[in-house]
């Protein structure tokens, strides 16, 4: 998901039409071989992999299929979340907050990217 993410990162600029970034990014997990797993369980996938962050939990910007007529603007932040679903065995994802600037998108937070393994 780290792949995923790096992706988003290199298409998220002022412009950038938020439905085109999600294919893109959905492209690759399929590409990687997450089609039955990437946002969630195989018949309950989610359409998004991130949102705009602001007095609701989720606001514009939606990076979800469909939002074809709405591009990215200076000044917009928001979380994105990729993450692979496999029932019984668990989810491995990573989210992060972004802010797009003038000088680029920047990553608001900063944690360790390592993978956890939490034991049953």
């Amino acid at each position: 998901m780290l792949s995923v993410q790096r992706r988003m990162t290199e298409l998220a600029v002022p412009g950038a039409i938020w439905g085109a970034v999600y294919d893109e990014c959905l492209a690759l997990a399929v590409d990687m071989g997450y089609a039955d797993s990437f946002m969630g369980a195989k018949g309950s996938q989610v359409s998004f992999i991130g949102h705009g962050l602001g007095i609701e939990i989720d606001e514009y910007p939606f990076i979800a299929r469909g939002h074809m007529d709405m591009a990215l603007e200076v000044g917009m932040a928001f979380a994105v979340e990729p993450k692979v679903v496999f029932p019984g065995e668990g989810a491995i994802g990573i989210e992060n907050t972004f802010y797009l600037s003038n000088d680029g998108l920047k990553q608001l937070t900063y944690s360790s990217e390592e993978l956890v393994i939490i034991a049953p």
